[in-house]
């Protein structure tokens, strides 16, 4: 996993979080910081984990909240990730999993080419995750299989 990239002036070096991601609530924020230092076994550092009020903040202010995370901490890669199941059941727009994708991933998308923060912040990537709540228990729980899967 990359840990950052350098960017010099004639005045600093200013290094940028490999990692940033936002997430719904504090269990899930707790859980990211421990699912990274396990999948790769040494604390990644930097990484920004910013903590959204509920599903409904993030799909509600995505773009909000990629800014503030963007223009705070200018993170590499950005993961977003939600509940599915929260997200279909208290959002009338999205009828499936395919549907919230879609959306969010096309705000980012709008998001990444708005002119909202400068260039020099603009995360490389951004990644949304709809989790599936019994997929997620698996998911920290079976940190080997995760491991084989990524490059750590």
């Amino acid at each position: 996993m990359e840990t950052g990239t350098y960017r010099w002036s004639s005045r600093m070096c200013i290094v940028r979080p490999a990692l940033g991601c936002i997430v719904e609530g504090e269990g899930e924020r707790e859980s990211f910081q421990s699912l990274i230092f396990r999948l790769c076994q040494t604390i990644v550092k930097p990484i920004q984990i910013a903590q959204a009020h509920s599903n409904g903040d993030i799909t509600a202010n995505l773009e909000d909240k990629l800014t503030d995370l963007a223009d705070t901490h200018a993170p590499i890669t950005i993961i977003v990730c939600l509940d599915l199941v929260d997200a279909l059941h208290k959002n009338n727009r999205f009828t499936c999993c395919e549907d919230l994708l879609r959306d969010l991933e096309t705000r980012a998308s709008c998001w990444m080419h708005s002119k909202r923060i400068i260039d020099t912040k603009l995360p490389q990537q951004i990644s949304i995750v709809a989790i599936i709540p019994a997929f997620d228990g698996w998911l920290f729980a079976d940190i080997e299989t995760l491991k084989k899967i990524m490059l750590c």
